[in-house]
């Protein structure tokens, strides 16, 4: 049975085996006979330079961005404290209560669209490294797998049970080191924030981490 087959066929054993298990017989054999590697999709975004890159560029954007909702928040805090503040309203002309109330519905709303930016901006990056990371990380697999003669090497989350040996994770890590360039970070720290109104104006902080991947 060739190794396409063979796959299929504990494929089909995946859909028909209670909780997707594959006993230790049939782990025995695709391991020996397929020369299986295991990576950590995890391990390279967190220890990889490319990783590292693109978590510190997607953290000066969130920070940067986040700079920009909470100087509306505080701006909407002030005027609510104003407009139930009785004895200033009562010191203000009709029309100036009236400004001040419509200030504050217009602030309301544009921060109301600043969190939808913030939210779909944050989205579309976080997919973004991952689509690189994980296009990074199956180019090294790759190189790995040809030097070690590898048959398949696979993500650890598609795993319930690996045996450590099977491990090839750093020499994936080693692989995508040679390759990196600091250009090819491709997520600026203060890229797609431009589109968000007043974005200029925040100061992006220290990155320390960034979301969990899907581990694809």
């Amino acid at each position: 049975m060739n190794l396409r087959n063979r796959l299929s066929l504990l494929l089909a054993t995946l859909a028909v085996t209670p909780a997707g298990c594959l006993c230790a017989a049939e782990m025995n054999e695709l391991s020996s006979s397929s020369n299986v590697g295991i990576v950590s999709f995890r391990k390279c975004v967190e220890q990889s330079q490319q990783g590292k890159a693109e978590q510190a560029a997607f953290e000066a954007l969130k920070n940067q961005m986040g700079a920009v909702l909470q100087k509306t928040e505080k701006e909407l805090d002030d005027l609510s404290k104003k407009l139930q503040d009785a004895e200033f309203m009562d010191g203000l002309s009709p029309d100036a209560e009236q400004d001040l109330k419509l200030k504050f519905e217009g602030l309301n709303q544009e921060m109301g669209r600043y969190q939808n930016q913030y939210y779909q901006i944050l989205n579309q990056a976080n997919m973004k490294v991952v689509q690189v990371l994980s296009t990074q990380v199956a180019t090294a697999s790759s190189k790995v797998a040809n030097d070690q003669g590898l048959m398949v090497v696979l993500n650890e989350d598609a795993c319930f049970f690996y045996n450590s040996s099977l491990d090839v994770t750093q020499k994936v890590i080693s692989e995508m080191d040679k390759t990196y360039k600091p250009s090819d970070n491709a997520l600026p720290a203060n890229g797609d924030a431009q589109n968000t109104p007043n974005a200029s104006n925040a100061t992006p902080n220290t990155p320390s981490s960034m979301p969990k991947s899907s581990g694809k």
